[in-house]
């Protein structure tokens, strides 16, 4: 029985003590084995509980990464049709740039939903040398349109700063979770600061820190703590998805995101902030001009 045969049983037979003992015994291991059986049905479970609940929670930020840039997909699209629908000759130059900036996107999604086929976090060993003011300043250009609907002005003058070992992706979806969260909290109207900055780092190499800050009302001291909780939202229409996901990718860069007080008003400010040399391999490909 203890080897693990838990079917083993007494032999009731023997002197008359010996079968009173012999019978109390089996009614010990009688209750075991069914304790034992509960048990591993309550572990099967709370692990099928478990996988549920992960599942739940990879469909929820999947769902959300994918809405992230339907919308500036469609704006550039109906913006195409209006296009080649105005009377006149076309303008190609601009139609082709529309057309490659939806392009761009659709790969951007593609790369994002296979990844979440082989991954349900981002690998720590995915890096490259990225130039975080030029991937702001991509994703700014590719905003334009939305932002323009929005009567939203971002104002973004970086100083000079090396490049940064991360995963591009990633730090895409941060920067466009931070910016979607600033012009939600601000409603039509209003300015967004992006702001880069070199700080120093216990390592020796420094980190690098990205603040997003809008002109909103900014966030209530009691919903301060629970922001960064997956799911929790206090928009009427927010998933409670897109901070959650900026946390766990910048944690995923041994880096930090962090709710400060507005340097430029009384809004939210987000402040990222990233290691400038990761541990391992040195990343090969330079993401920037």
């Amino acid at each position: 029985f203890a080897a693990g045969d838990r079917k083993a049983r007494a032999r009731m037979q023997g002197a008359h003590e010996i079968a009173i003992l012999a019978d109390e015994w089996n009614r010990m291991a009688e209750a075991l084995d069914r304790r034992e059986a509960q048990l591993l049905a309550q572990r099967e479970d709370l692990a099928r509980a478990e996988r549920l609940t992960a599942m739940g929670h990879m469909a929820a930020r999947m769902a959300h990464e994918v809405r992230n840039p339907l919308s500036s997909i469609g704006l550039n699209a109906e913006m195409l049709g209006e296009e080649l629908a105005r009377p006149g000759e076309l303008d190609r130059q601009e139609a082709r740039e529309l057309v490659a900036a939806i392009g761009a996107e659709v790969e951007r999604l593609r790369e994002l939903t296979a990844g979440y086929l082989v991954r349900t976090r981002p690998a720590a060993g995915m890096r490259q040398w990225v130039d975080v003011a030029a991937l702001v300043r991509e994703l700014q250009e590719f905003l334009k349109p939305e932002l323009q609907r929005r009567s939203i002005t971002v104002l973004f003058d970086p100083p000079t700063l090396p490049a940064i070992p991360a995963d591009s992706s990633a730090l895409r979806q941060v920067l466009w979770n931070l910016l979607r969260n600033a012009w939600e909290a601000m409603g039509a109207g209003g300015t967004i600061w992006i702001d880069l900055a070199a700080v120093p780092a216990g390592d020796g190499h420094g980190a690098v820190q990205l603040a997003v800050e809008d002109s909103g009302s900014g966030v209530p001291a009691a919903l301060a703590a629970q922001i960064f909780q997956p799911f929790f939202s206090n928009k009427t229409s927010g998933t409670g998805i897109g901070l959650a996901v900026v946390r766990e990718i910048a944690r995923d860069h041994k880096g930090s995101v962090e709710l400060v007080a507005g340097l430029h008003g009384s809004g939210a400010r987000f402040v990222v902030t990233l290691p400038a040399q990761a541990a391992g391999p040195d990343p090969e490909v330079v993401v920037g001009p």
